[in-house]
């Protein structure tokens, strides 16, 4: 027993040398990025983070040469710095390239946080971890925004703490009882989101409290030179209040910043809206909106929020609030009691790490709802982000004047041409929008001895990408060399401006038109046509008059014959016994009866031309097996047997079994047949 415990002794000890090894050789690893891809960030207060690389190389590659630079980096969670070695590899192989196609989902790292627009100006702001490659602002084109199923390319790319922007802060400030225990704590996130302000910023604040106190504005406006007036407003607040009503202050705000961007002039970017939001967590969802009024109001609004919550409520309040910060491309933040300055410290940190794409979108419309994405490439072009959706409802446009212009006009093929327009249009893709004509060449060939080419277009189609805003027209024939105008008709851009005149081009390219001498019959085509037309009159007329002059045309056995071919012999057969249930038959031929049968029915009877029929009647127009009469013991049937010419009772052709009545009239053939009993 006493060996056994040595043993298991023995064998923890080396499993904890063995980890212990492990940790030391992995905290000694140098750093290896490149020098250019390395970002130090100084603390501005103890506990404060972080070094960030935009760029990790995997330290199994080879290198030819290393050059060592130092850089300091922050350890996270403590104030102090250390020597870390940067190598960078000047011979090496690409990291990138073994990607193929990398897919990332949007996290709190990778996501697409606000879509700004001001038509047809558009703005996304978002973040990207960096872990697959360096974005590089002076190649914007490695960024795509998928619109309406078209890809549109960015114009510009920054990063947001180089661009001199601002961010709007609208904080929201719980005053209820609930946060007394901590309130000083959120005064001071408060104080410190005051003094991390850039110079473009600006910090709004609202306490959440009773009904009546909801959207107090508390400061308004103020900027990074205020500090002192936030603070001193700060310090004359108190948690007295007995509820929150923050679902109906967020709401409210939302509306009062829709209302303020709204009333901003001109096309140019006016900075970001943020929410943040201080709070216990506890919402009293009974005495104002619903979390679902407060996610419908944010979807519209395209505002993200950002929640400062009491971890102790994480447990006791599940997550509507959070629930709300994440619907609006936000997040919502657990923190504790006496953390809200780090959280809300850390949180503005990321936000000045957000990038800013600018696209140009000519097919956007005002107040219209969109689903849109983003995409980010590699200079190699392989994706490592594709399309983080976001639906976005865009309220600002600038007036557009000016009318699409036809930018160019190129012979594409043998019988087409692209037209390449100078903006989005519509009906752009309709062949009725379009007429060319060869250009000074008369219409007719009086005046010049010989007719204007008219190129019929028979269809249109988009070629290219939707942005290079180009057609492909096909036109009915070969596009000769000349020189042509081309009328437009019912081309507009989205604002309704009308494409300005038309368009004249010169084709140069294309092969000259050997003029050839008519024919003959080119010539006088319409000669033969009318010689043709009398001809067709004069046998109509001749096939006319010979079915008329024979009575028509009726089919026997399946032939058609004329009508006074047939013979019509009336002879009347009853192979039926008069048993069963009588019934009389009366035959008629020309208006005249000619005979009487009597016969009776027992289950069911067949009258045709068949002498197999139980009453055969000799009449060429009538079929083998014409019609059948049933009795079920109550009422007589006629049933047609599927015959060439039919059968007709009291005038009307019949299609499934009918019942007889006294004195119904029954047509077969060439007899009218009434029926009595």
């Amino acid at each position: 027993m006493k060996n056994i415990w040595k043993k298991l002794v023995l064998f923890a000890s080396l499993l904890c040398l063995l980890i212990t090894s492990t940790m030391t050789y992995g905290s000694s690893q140098s750093v290896k990025a490149k020098t250019s891809g390395v970002e130090v960030a100084t603390p501005s207060s103890p506990g404060t983070t972080t070094e960030k690389t935009t760029t990790e190389k995997s330290t199994e590659q080879t290198t030819e040469k290393k050059t060592e630079t130092t850089t300091q980096a922050v350890q996270q969670g403590t104030g102090s710095t250390q020597e870390v070695t940067s190598e960078q590899e000047t011979t090496e192989a690409d990291p990138y390239k073994d990607y193929t196609q990398i897919h990332m989902e949007a996290d709190s790292e990778n996501r697409v946080e606000q879509v700004q627009g001001n038509l047809p100006t558009i703005w996304m702001i978002f973040y990207y971890n960096g872990k697959n490659g360096a974005l590089q602002a002076t190649d914007p084109h490695n960024v795509s925004m998928q619109f309406n199923g078209n890809e549109w390319t960015a114009s510009e790319l920054s990063q947001w703490k180089k661009t001199g922007y601002g961010i709007h802060y609208y904080v929201l400030l719980d005053t209820s009882g609930s946060v007394k225990g901590y309130f000083a704590e959120l005064i001071d996130a408060i104080n410190g989101l005051a003094l991390k302000m850039e110079e473009a910023d600006t910090l709004t604040l609202y306490t959440v409290g009773n009904a009546s106190d909801t959207l107090t504005p508390v400061i308004v406006d103020a900027t990074a030179d205020q500090t002192a007036e936030i603070k001193e407003k700060l310090d004359a607040l108190s948690a007295n209040d007995e509820r929150t009503y923050l679902n109906d202050g967020i709401v409210n705000l939302v509306k009062q910043i829709q209302t303020k961007n709204q009333s901003i002039e001109g096309d140019s970017f006016t900075g970001r809206d943020i929410i943040f939001v201080l709070s216990d967590g506890e919402n009293d969802s009974n005495t104002g909106k619903t979390s679902e009024e407060v996610k419908s109001a944010l979807k519209d609004a395209n505002i993200p929020v950002y929640a400062f919550m009491n971890k102790n409520a994480q447990a006791t309040n599940g997550n509507a609030l959070e629930g709300i910060a994440a619907s609006s491309s936000g997040e919502g933040i657990y923190v504790e009691d006496n953390d809200f300055s780090n959280s809300v410290e850390t949180k503005i940190n990321e936000l000045q790490d957000a990038w800013i794409a600018t696209f140009t979108n000519t097919d956007a419309q005002e107040g219209i709802g969109y689903t849109i994405g983003l995409k980010l490439i590699l200079e190699d072009s392989q994706e490592i982000w594709n399309y983080a959706e976001k639906s976005v409802v865009f309220n600002k446009a600038q007036p557009d004047l000016e009318p699409p212009q036809v930018v160019s006009v190129v012979r594409s093929g043998d019988n087409s041409i692209d037209i390449k327009f100078s903006e989005f249009v519509l009906r752009a893709d309709s062949v009725e929008a379009y007429r060319i004509v060869e250009d000074g060449v008369a219409t007719d060939s009086s005046s010049s001895g010989r007719q204007a080419t008219r190129l019929q277009c028979v269809s249109v189609s988009e070629t290219g990408a939707h942005t290079d805003c180009t057609y492909r027209l096909t036109m009915n024939d070969t596009i000769y060399k000349g020189d042509y105008c081309i009328y437009f008709s019912g081309i507009t851009d989205l604002q309704g401006n009308a494409l300005a005149g038309d368009y004249h081009v010169s084709l140069t390219d294309a092969p000259e038109k050997q003029v050839e001498k008519e024919s003959f019959f080119k010539q006088f085509w319409w000669i033969f046509l009318v010689i043709f037309l009398i001809i067709l009159v004069v046998i109509l007329l001749v096939v006319f008059h010979v079915i008329k002059k024979n009575k028509g045309i009726v089919v026997v056995d399946d032939k058609a014959v004329f009508a006074e071919n047939t013979d019509v012999k009336q002879h009347i057969i009853l192979e039926q016994q008069k048993s069963g249930q009588p019934i009389s038959l009366y035959l008629y031929s020309n208006g005249k009866m000619i005979k009487k049968v009597d016969a009776g029915v027992q289950g069911s009877i067949i009258i045709g031309r068949s002498d197999l029929c139980d009453i055969f009647i000799d009449d060429v127009m009538m079929s083998r097996q014409h019609f059948a009469i049933e009795y079920d013991g109550e009422s007589f049937y006629i049933q047609d047997l599927d015959t060439t010419n039919g059968t007709m009772l009291n005038g009307v052709k019949m299609t499934h079994k009918r019942r007889l009545e006294k004195n119904d009239r029954i047509t077969a053939g060439s007899l009218d047949i009434v029926v009595r009993w």
